[in-house]
């Protein structure tokens, strides 16, 4: 199974859906900058969200408390922030087009499913579009093609209610998992194959003046600006591999780093930071080490 690149994955995909979907695409977050979902377009005469995931496994499916990130999650934030009012570059976008006299469909594009993760992700949508007033479409990119593995079309704007009525909740992960030890966090990323890229990151951290803490997902590193805030950089070992590298979350924002001063290979979102990259040697965790000292 090949995993795609997020990026490349999203830019092949929707210029294959321009030509071949009359895909009419409003705006993106290629650069993966914080917004909510990847693409905003039309597709024929629907408003769609489209998330863009390399990989869908079941795990990544349902809310849970004692985790991050989600697609229930991210499907739910979208939509209570639209229909509430909420202001912000991507909603006020969905907004300029939206009439609101037909629901809005969410897409989830991935470069593969597992077996369990469509028909997780096929139950869970189709339960929460009929709670939450909208249509979805699963599409998987081949390389080759975009082809649509599931939808749903059955959704319509509430009878009795106005949209802010709508009753979406913010999923958001509240219950602290237990603690662990820097050594036993040290040990899973051994276990993993990527305890060298681990070390290196702590080191390269300490030396920038970083305070490195165990979390029980990876690591945190966080900073004191002269700002008197706190730059933040998260080590997430549940979504690291010896393939692709350790994936880091990045507070860019937050570092003021423009995205052509962040690792080029873009890894899936976790947890609430506003840029994710894969790290997949020592001279690359050097090179960001450096960017977030200038």
């Amino acid at each position: 199974m090949h995993v795609y690149k997020e990026k490349s994955l999203q830019q092949a995909a929707t210029t294959w859906m321009k030509r071949h979907w009359d895909y009419r695409e409003l705006t993106s977050d290629e650069e993966a900058i914080g917004d909510r979902m990847d693409s905003i377009g039309w597709l024929k005469d629907e408003l769609i969200a489209i998330e863009v995931k390399p990989v869908v496994h079941g795990g990544m499916v349902y809310h849970r408390e004692d985790r991050g990130s989600s697609l229930e999650a991210k499907v739910a934030c979208t939509l209570a922030d639209l229909y509430t009012g909420v202001r912000g570059r991507q909603l006020d976008v969905i907004r300029e087009h939206w009439s609101q006299l037909a629901p809005l469909s969410i897409g989830i594009l991935a470069g593969s499913y597992s077996a369990q993760g469509l028909e997780s992700l096929k139950s869970m949508l189709t339960s929460r579009a009929e709670e939450w007033h909208f249509n979805y479409r699963i599409i998987e990119w081949t390389g080759s093609e975009a082809i649509e593995r599931a939808t749903y079309d059955q959704a319509r704007p509430p009878a009795d209610l106005a949209w802010n009525d709508v009753a979406v909740p913010k999923l958001v992960g509240r219950s602290k998992r237990s603690t662990k030890t820097l050594e036993q966090v040290h040990a899973e990323a051994f276990k993993l194959g990527v305890n060298e890229l681990f070390d290196a990151c702590i080191g390269e951290a300490e030396s920038a003046g970083f305070k490195v803490q165990p979390r029980p997902t990876g690591l945190k590193m966080t900073k004191a600006r002269p700002d008197g805030t706190r730059g933040l950089l998260a080590l997430f070992l549940d979504r690291s591999d010896p393939q692709n590298g350790i994936n880091l979350g990045i507070d860019a924002a937050g570092f003021a780093l423009a995205p052509g001063e962040l690792p080029e290979r873009q890894a899936p979102r976790a947890g609430f930071l506003n840029s994710n990259r894969y790290l997949r040697t020592s001279s690359e965790i050097a090179e960001l080490f450096e960017a977030l000292a200038r």
